[in-house]
């Protein structure tokens, strides 16, 4: 047993079972702050008939997987189009912020500084967060030599960075958007291997990756297969890529609906399924090399459910946690 800030870090015997702590009291002020901001921010856009389509504000897109046009709408959320493609069965926003928007948000937003404030603050949150994040650098630590050299994408305020640098003799890489985490970050990982742009726009100066790591980013992301390739070439032959991505179809969403908090289209661009992640892995010469769940029950949900094992392994064995886990490794021809 580890101890980490007051943690209690145990050795994950068993990664098919979820990280729980008791999350029936996620929703703090803080929490709520978010979703607020987000909604507002959303709402606060130009709309005509109920949407957002201002060329200034957004981009009207094929599928960002496969490129197909051949999708059909779910539903509208805030003025911005969900719609699932025909072909390889991913859901995407059809009228998404343009990436000149995207970054001013990412940069400089209010509601993402709450995300990162309220995961800091929230005592649950926070344990909760540290243990999934033990759990995977586990997982990783198992998957590489002890020096192994990591990339993580989205870093955010540096948590899963923190841990890293705390537990492991990893050579750390970070990449961040956000202005407010940027000084944290260079104390963990340094100035030279702090980076501030698209994945695909950034020199490595020849730097290989064993390790590429995304918690929480790629539903962000606008091209995912421009992205993808670019991780193909730093990611070393024998290197791993951990994905975390919300699950649209879960049974939070199936007993929430549209007020289930994975759908903020103003910035969750992307809802992969098993499927999807598939089609794009094959397209950019990755394989999924494993695939776990996370999070079966979110706190909204309790009020609605009959809590117990049975209906945990019900939501398992049904692929309907919150978050989708997937490791991913080069695709052998």
């Amino acid at each position: 047993m580890i101890n980490y800030k007051g943690i209690e870090i145990p050795h994950f015997e068993d990664f098919e079972k979820p990280v729980h702590v008791e999350n029936r009291n996620f929703r703090t002020k803080n929490t709520d702050k978010y979703f607020e901001l987000s909604s507002n921010e959303a709402i606060n856009f130009p709309h005509e008939d109920g949407l957002v389509i201002s060329k200034d504000y957004v981009r009207f897109i094929s599928c960002p997987v496969c490129n197909s046009d051949n999708n059909k709408q779910l539903f509208v959320k805030w003025g911005f189009k969900i719609s699932v493609c025909k072909v390889c069965e991913h859901t995407f926003v059809k009228n998404q912020l343009t990436p000149g928007k995207l970054g001013e948000l990412y940069k400089s937003s209010e509601v993402d500084n709450q995300f990162q404030l309220r995961k800091k603050q929230d005592k649950a949150l926070n344990k909760y967060w540290t243990l999934l994040y033990a759990k995977y650098l586990q997982k990783l630590k198992e998957n590489t030599n002890k020096n192994a050299t990591l990339l993580d994408v989205g870093a955010g305020g540096g948590d899963f960075l923190s841990l890293c640098d705390e537990l492991t003799e990893f050579e750390l890489h970070a990449m961040e958007f956000s202005e407010n985490s940027s000084e944290l970050l260079k104390s963990i990982v340094g100035i030279d291997h702090l980076y501030r742009d698209k994945i695909s726009n950034t020199n490595f100066n020849k730097n290989k990756f064993d390790i590429i790591t995304m918690f929480g980013v790629l539903e962000h992301i606008d091209d995912p297969v421009k992205e993808f390739n670019k991780c193909k070439e730093i990611l070393r032959k024998d290197g791993k890529m951990l994905i975390l991505v919300p699950n649209l179809y879960c049974r939070a969403f199936k007993i929430l609906g549209l007020s289930v908090p994975m759908l903020n289209p103003r910035s969750h661009l992307n809802y992969f399924n098993k499927e999807s992640m598939k089609f794009l892995c094959n397209k950019t010469g990755f394989k999924i090399q494993e695939y776990f769940q996370e999070l079966p029950v979110i706190d909204l949900m309790y009020d609605f459910i009959d809590y117990g094992d049975k209906l945990v392994n019900e939501i398992l064995d049904g692929n309907e946690s919150y978050y989708s886990v997937y490791l991913l490794s080069h695709k052998t021809e």
